[in-house]
């Protein structure tokens, strides 16, 4: 599991005791965000906007967006025109043939490494809510991606064969692509799969109760199918395995008020896995208290992650770790 910070223009990624030192050009604006893309090589680097005393601030010498390669230890900064309303954040992933799709806050762009300019795909009316959450499918045909509509986040795909937007009007929380053709997601208290071709959505869990059905873990949902108000909540972490991880959030509000003293509450966080279509449910371990303001969590194929304004934090079900000052470098959306 890895970790970066910015000290100055000195990007810094921890890998175990190893920091490996990256000069980026500078000074830059604080707000600096980083991920994996391509797998374990590539490490994407790119500012976002910052104010100071009210005005925006963004470097000259900042280029916006870079890619770290971590294998031969070279920065690669990526060429296109940067202006002063840019903000890259983690919106970015590596397609098929090292392409990479990003996006600056206001377009979708793509980039072949070694090419001398990107491309732009298509430009979004920032009044209509910005593009959030891309990803691609499996093989390369549709970026996706999700916009604001009404306080919902709403599913959208780009076809980069046709160069068709389309709103799939698909009202999600968290997604990730099965295959070409399904994307799994959650929404209020379940998992679903949205079928593109269709538009058909159907059902894999519908919540805690179909994870008794199928008699997974009695001891721990046993007392929550007793109560009759239980407030619940899925989140849909990644596809690792052959399988869907996510994150299982249960209490009853009315037995909360009733009880008293610390310890009292019926309470339930932990981590479940289950196959693509909702069967064999497994219950891994139970999740450490998260604030509501931190970011996350991520799970990364053996442990969870997550961070807040302090540092990073990694659990692995037994041990929990702060790396105080620190990010997650992770991949996302897939891992």
């Amino acid at each position: 599991m890895r970790f970066y910070r910015l000290m100055g223009s000195d990007f810094q990624i921890l890998d175990g005791e190893k920091i490996t030192h990256v000069p980026l050009p500078g000074p830059l604006a604080p707000g600096v965000y980083a991920h994996l893309v391509g797998g374990e090589r590539y490490a994407a680097i790119g500012n976002s906007r910052a104010t100071a005393e009210g005005l925006r601030y963004v470097p000259e010498e900042a280029h916006g967006l870079w890619l770290y390669d971590q294998q031969e230890g070279q920065l690669l900064t990526v060429p296109i025109k940067v202006t002063k309303e840019d903000c890259f954040t983690a919106d970015s992933i590596m397609g098929p043939g090292n392409t990479l799709y990003f996006s600056d806050g206001n377009s979708f762009w793509r980039w072949r490494l070694g090419e001398r300019q990107g491309e732009k795909l298509v430009r979004f009316q920032q009044a209509k809510g910005a593009p959030m959450g891309l990803g691609i499918s499996p093989e390369g045909r549709y970026l996706s991606y999700y916009k604001y509509r009404s306080g919902n986040k709403v599913l959208h795909l780009y076809d980069l064969d046709t160069g068709e937007v389309r709103d799939t009007k698909c009202s999600i929380f968290h997604y990730h692509w099965l295959d070409e053709t399904s994307v799994v997601y959650t929404k209020s208290s379940g998992v679903k799969a949205l079928d593109i071709k269709t538009g058909r959505c159907t059902t894999i869990l519908r919540g805690y109760r179909d994870i008794l059905r199928w008699g997974s873990a009695p001891d721990i949902l046993a007392p929550f199918e007793r109560e009759k108000e239980v407030w619940e909540e899925m989140d849909l972490l990644g596809i690792s395995g052959g399988r869907l991880w996510f994150s299982l959030r249960l209490c009853c509000p009315r037995e909360a008020a009733l009880r008293s003293g610390p310890g009292k509450e019926l309470l339930h966080h932990g981590i479940w896995s289950s196959a693509v279509n909702g069967s064999q449910p497994r219950f891994h371990f139970e999740c450490p208290q998260i604030s509501s303001s931190s970011s996350g969590p991520v799970w990364t194929g053996d442990c969870l992650t997550w961070s807040d304004s302090a540092g990073a934090y990694l659990y692995d079900g037994r041990q929990l770790r702060e790396f105080f000052g620190w990010k997650p470098l992770v991949g996302y959306p897939d891992f």
